[in-house]
This record gives C-alpha cells, structure tokens and sequence, in this order.
C-alpha cells in the first residue's frame, strides 16, 4: 500500500488518496480504532519499521499529530493537515 498524501471525509467515512496508485475509501461502519497516538509510539512503529507496504507516512517529518486507524481490511498510522477536522469528523461518526 504506497503512501497515502490526503484523506477526505464525508458523510460515508474515510478516502484515503495515495501519491501513487488508487484512493481506498474505508466506510464509516468499516472503522474498528481510531486513536490519536503519542509521539513515542510513532517513532518506533513508523519511522523505525518503514517498511513495504508502508504502516504510515514520514512525509510529514514530524512525530506529532499521528492518529493510528484501523479497519477491517488493514490499518494506518496518519498526520492530517487539520488534525483538529479528522477529530471532529470521527466524533461526530462515533456520536452516530
């Protein structure tokens, strides 16, 4: 799974667009974890174990901000641009 640049949200979850190859969209219901993750464990389980296919992006070049998503056919750790909107759209998924 190459490096994914952006996510989108919408009313039916999560589109992740990749620098090569095609966006995966994970629906709402596909979901298992989100969580927002400490800046020790990014370390370890990003930048240490890059690997192929990649677990997360370093492109960020930064340790903050990472959230670890999980969903039934895989998982990824993420550094949006607008953490604050990722929280704020999974909220409002997780109220629903």
């Amino acid at each position: 799974m190459p490096a994914f640049r952006s996510v989108s949200i919408d009313s039916t979850g999560l589109t992740f667009r990749r620098y090569v190859g095609p966006s995966i969209h994970v629906p709402w219901n596909a979901i298992t974890e989100f969580r927002s993750i400490p800046a020790g464990e990014v370390f370890p389980r990003v930048w240490l174990r890059v690997g192929f296919p990649p677990r997360g992006s370093i492109l960020s070049l930064s340790i903050l901000d990472h959230f670890y998503i999980e969903w039934r056919e895989g998982h990824y750790y993420f550094s949006p641009r607008q953490t604050s909107a990722l929280e704020q759209a999974v909220e409002h998924w997780e109220q629903a």
